[in-house]
């Protein structure tokens, strides 16, 4: 792991959780894209850019829960069992910080 995340990692892993959160743009003709799946996918790419903006700062978080925090905020946290948006978030925070730590 990269100490500083370049950007070609930074779209792979980009590429990566937005298969994974099943919100990946569609060729056309495939199927239609609808409203949930584009606002799914315009929370994976804001998680995404604020998780590097986080880790790429002057003090990273050393462990998962701290980068989670850090990303999504402490707010997210406690109301994550009431708005699912916020739950989605933490869940792809998790996610990336998983896969950049494997």
């Amino acid at each position: 792991m990269p100490a500083v995340f370049t950007q070609s990692y930074q779209n792979k892993i980009e590429s990566a959780v937005l298969i994974e959160f099943d919100c990946a743009p569609l060729s056309s003709g495939v199927r239609r894209e609808d409203k949930h799946r584009r606002r799914r996918r315009e929370v994976v790419t804001g998680v995404h850019s604020e998780y590097f903006i986080v880790m790429n700062g002057e003090n990273p978080p050393q462990s998962r829960k701290e980068a989670i925090s850090a990303t999504v905020g402490a707010i997210a946290m406690l109301l994550q069992f009431i708005f699912p948006q916020y739950a989605l978030m933490i869940r792809i925070a998790g996610w990336i910080w998983d896969f950049t730590h494997e």
